[in-house]
């Protein structure tokens, strides 16, 4: 097996690279419906050539582990409106995004290749991508005897106990 190869493949299908066109697709046909406008069956057959805005911008959110499921809606009424679909059209395994997976890619070739002991954990886990990547990164090298430690608290962020830490919730 070529690791890099299939990290690669695990990337992909961690951030739902493989299917951006089905959550724009989502994305779409929600909003349409929200702002009470036709969905055009053209626009779902063909949403990356009927949609190049948003496929783009889409992938580049999916590179930088940033939000990109708010939609822009005009309502009947002629005002405007922010629609969050993040629960209905966002499928990807992890929030961090394509350039944080390659920096933890890069922080185990420096443990990997500097025989650094330890395990490893990730904490504030939500779908586990992060978890499942550094895992795949274990299997792919040939490296059984570390272990992956998950922890969340179910509970999101504490109120900050600093000053200077308010904000970061």
């Amino acid at each position: 097996m070529d690791p890099q190869r299939y990290l690669t493949l695990v990337k992909k299908s961690l951030l739902n690279e493989i299917y951006l066109e089905n959550e724009l697709r989502l994305l779409y046909i929600f909003s349409q419906l929200a702002a009470q406008q036709p969905v055009d069956a053209t626009v779902v057959r063909e949403i990356r050539q009927r949609l190049p805005q948003g496929f783009a911008q889409i992938r580049q959110a999916r590179q930088e582990g940033k939000p990109w499921w708010n939609a822009q809606i005009k309502r009947p009424d002629g005002t405007l409106g922010v629609i969050s679909l993040r629960n209905v059209c966002e499928f990807s395994h992890t929030m961090i995004g394509r350039k944080r997976l390659d920096n933890i890619e890069w922080c185990l070739d420096r443990i990997r290749e500097e025989h650094i002991a330890g395990d490893l954990v990730e904490t504030g886990v939500w779908r586990g991508g992060a978890c499942i990547f550094m895992r795949s990164y274990l299997e792919a090298y040939g490296l059984p005897e570390r272990r992956v430690w998950v922890c969340d608290s179910f509970e999101g962020l504490p109120v900050p106990a600093q000053p200077e830490d308010a904000g970061y919730q």
